[in-house]
């Protein structure tokens, strides 16, 4: 952002120049230390280090690496979880003589719900004595919880109705030396998320 004001006939808009680069200045460093309590930033759903309960360093956000999943209240270890969406069936269309505008309407949802959960394949028992078959449908929900620092929760997201569909285990390659990946899909009925 550039400014153009004639300062050497004016001296007073030089005054008013200064003072407000050095508020934009302050303004735009508060914003990326996290400490702004901006009702304006609040209301636009930019959340700083202040109105952020995460506890989080650098800004007050979550970070996508700190994660717990809880299948049927078992504690499973994975590397990643991927299909976390929300998404509704919308249908378009016009009424008569109206061509500047179309009309928007909800349609019911025919799509399945889809996650994909990976993780190394163990050639051991992880010992929490859960067996994981395509078919399985869990009896609880699904629980992902997001983790501060602390590994703390701070947002959860449950699925509803969650029922194993496929799992894979990948290819065996002996030309790499790779790790196998376990990759497992879950369809569900319902996802439900809550700030902790």
């Amino acid at each position: 952002m550039k400014f153009r004001i004639s300062t050497s006939r004016y001296p007073e808009n030089r005054k008013i120049y200064l003072k407000y680069r050095n508020d934009i200045r302050v303004k735009i460093k508060q914003i990326f230390i996290g400490t702004v309590g901006d009702t304006n930033m609040a209301k636009n759903g930019l959340r700083t280090g202040q109105q952020n309960k995460a506890g989080q360093s650098g800004g007050g956000f979550a970070r996508g690496y700190n994660f717990q999943v809880f299948f049927d209240d078992c504690k499973m270890s994975f590397a990643r979880v991927s299909g976390i969406e929300r998404s509704v069936a919308t249908e378009s269309f016009c009424e008569g003589g109206m061509n500047h505008r179309s009309y928007i309407k909800r349609n019911a949802n025919r799509t399945e719900h889809v996650m994909n959960f990976e993780r190394g394949y163990a050639v051991t028992d992880s010992g929490n004595g859960l067996q994981l078959k395509a078919g399985m449908q869990f009896s609880k929900d699904v629980c992902i919880y997001v983790t501060n620092e602390a590994s703390k929760p701070v947002k959860a997201y449950y699925l509803s109705g969650a029922v194993i569909r496929k799992i894979d285990v990948g290819d065996f390659d002996a030309m790499r030396s790779e790790l196998l990946i376990e990759k497992i899909e879950i369809v569900y009925e319902l996802l439900n998320q809550e700030n902790m």
